[in-house]
């Protein structure tokens, strides 16, 4: 997590908060289901307390466990809304074996998960073909699956660049005013290139290697 200001020391937490929403987020689960058991429990205790308790002096004396519990749930609640999605560290070795099962090599795909987030950016794609590649034409019709944003920058027989569109690293999380900025989305839309354009580009004109970086 990454407020407007930066924090560069923070890349290792951010690579884990990219890869989370692709390999799930243990700890923000926990979370998850302690809040809803806890709202189960306080929704159970009060109609309980309904069928028991019959007059009012009863019910204030329940009054200390149920503000108790109205504010476990709001502090889950909270905790929930602001906890990164961050993956475990089965979830960070799960993520560099897709990498290396891919047909192709996939350079600086965990340094750029890495970089400080930003409001928007768009991923620069280089690709080298392992023989011949495919024209611009064919290039912007495969890459605007992906996005609309998408554009050719080059093309050429032995490799081409190319840009998605942007994608959004806001979170709208506001702390001491400062908005606060995630590369939640990266991770997800670096799988959906792989899937949408990378392979299919691979099965009709082999790719030797793609290197990602900021645009």
């Amino acid at each position: 997590m990454v407020t407007s200001s930066g924090d560069r020391s923070a890349a290792p937490r951010e690579r884990t908060a990219a890869i989370g929403p692709v390999r799930g987020a243990p700890m923000r689960r926990a979370v998850l289901v302690l809040l809803v058991l806890c709202v189960v429990a306080l929704i159970a205790g009060g109609i309980l307390a309904s069928q028991v308790v019959h007059d009012s002096f009863g019910m204030m004396r329940l009054m200390p466990i149920a503000m108790t519990g109205f504010f476990a749930v709001l502090g889950l609640f909270f905790l929930y809304l602001f906890m990164p999605p961050l993956a475990s560290r089965a979830g960070v070795e799960a993520e560099r074996a897709w990498v290396a099962s891919l047909p192709f090599a996939l350079d600086w795909y965990f340094e750029l998960l890495s970089l400080d987030p930003s409001p928007s950016c768009r991923v620069r794609l280089e690709i080298a073909w392992t023989t011949h590649g495919v024209d611009a034409h064919t290039l912007q019709g495969i890459i605007a699956l992906f996005d609309t944003g998408s554009s050719v920058i080059e093309a050429r027989p032995d490799h081409a660049e190319l840009t998605t569109g942007p994608i959004s690293g806001m979170t709208g999380i506001r702390i001491n005013r400062a908005s606060v900025y995630r590369n939640h989305r990266l991770g997800t839309a670096v799988h959906r290139l792989v899937d949408v354009v990378l392979l299919p580009l691979h099965r009709n004109a082999p790719v030797t290697r793609v290197k990602l970086s900021r645009a």
